[in-house]
């Protein structure tokens, strides 16, 4: 979603010269009630996965050092937001054959791992089966646990639009 193209200004004889937006992103809830999305100021926003069903709202007002702006924000809403058909055909072959890998650029590990990565940020490959994870790096294993309830579980850094948090365990997880 953006909102780079709705809003134009004029600038010393300039005109149409796109403005500097700050913006507030919501996740609109069945009631209405807007949930902000911590972090996130810029004009482009990146759904994900649990944002599918939602409807996704942006207030947007124009950014300047020179004067401060007073009028109305901007305010739009899209959605709700949908499952592409095929990202849904691609997630049910995964379900049906029972493993999946996701290669990834390992950031940061928060516990002692079983192998270290000799330098971070690496390559990373996460090979998930119905019953284990196992996280490569360097082609060398680092972790694998049995999968439960509770864990592994993925934790997405809206701000960045493409991290994600895996959490393996109590107080134990990889930035990718």
């Amino acid at each position: 979603m953006c909102i780079r193209d709705s809003i134009n200004a004029e600038y010393m004889g300039y005109k149409d010269l796109p403005a500097a937006l700050e913006c507030k992103w919501f996740r609109m809830s069945v009631q209405g009630e807007l949930m902000p999305f911590e972090g996130i100021s810029g004009p482009l926003f990146q759904p994900c996965a649990d944002d599918i069903g939602m409807r996704i709202c942006v207030q947007a007002q124009p950014l300047t050092d020179v004067v401060k702006y007073n009028g109305m924000p901007l305010f739009a809403e899209a959605g709700p937001v949908q499952l592409d058909p095929k990202m849904e055909e691609k997630a049910r072959e995964i379900f049906e054959k029972g493993t999946a890998e996701l290669e990834a650029r390992l950031e940061k590990v928060n516990f002692d791992p079983v192998e270290k990565p000799e330098e971070l940020p690496c390559k990373a490959l996460i090979k998930i089966t119905q019953k284990t994870l196992c996280l490569l790096a360097e082609e060398k294993q680092i972790y694998k646990c049995t999968i439960s309830d509770k864990y592994p579980h993925l934790k997405f850094i809206r701000r960045s639009n493409n991290a994600f948090e895996l959490h393996l365990g109590e107080s134990q997880y990889v930035n990718m």
